[in-house]
């Protein structure tokens, strides 16, 4: 689905996640984000890979929920929100390692920013593939922290994303 912007960003920054759905408050899908333009993103929705063949009528499958997905769209760069540090930026899985099942590599974050270390939220976008993965923020400092992306054990390779 095609979601069209009122306001026009000059570098966006998408970030995604499933809400409840009606039938109750777990979603097992993963958000998917793609084609970010200047005033319009495309979002899907992925089913888990080992929920994909149920029954129809069974009511823990995801093929069968419909859920909301919240998003949020903010402009590349450094703000200042009621006091604290915002930065929006992006990487590359191309910057990232193999670690068994899963990328992992260091992330710099800009010098000087933060006195301490930072809360890192993490969103795939132009993820071209099927299937789950896993984003994690560990071992944050103010300067840096280490990301992983762990792709489903069904569907084990790991093309390029942008985070």
């Amino acid at each position: 689905q095609t979601v069209r912007l009122t306001h026009s960003f000059s570098d966006p920054i998408v970030i995604v996640q499933a809400d409840e759905s009606p039938s109750g408050p777990f979603v097992p899908v993963s958000v998917r984000v793609r084609n970010v333009a200047s005033s319009s993103f495309e979002v899907g929705l992925i089913l888990d890979s080992y929920d994909s063949t149920c029954d129809q009528g069974n009511k823990g499958c995801s093929r069968y929920i419909r859920t909301k997905v919240s998003w949020v769209v903010a402009e590349k760069g450094l703000w200042r929100v009621g006091g604290a540090a915002v930065v929006v930026s992006s990487f590359s899985s191309t910057m990232l390692e193999r670690y068994y099942l899963a990328m992992r590599g260091p992330v710099s974050l800009p010098a000087g920013v933060f006195e301490n270390a930072p809360a890192i939220l993490l969103g795939s976008q132009e993820y071209r593939e099927k299937g789950w993965i896993a984003l994690r923020a560990v071992d944050t400092t103010p300067t840096q922290f280490t990301a992983y992306i762990q792709k489903d054990k069904v569907n084990t390779a790991l093309p390029a994303i942008t985070e």
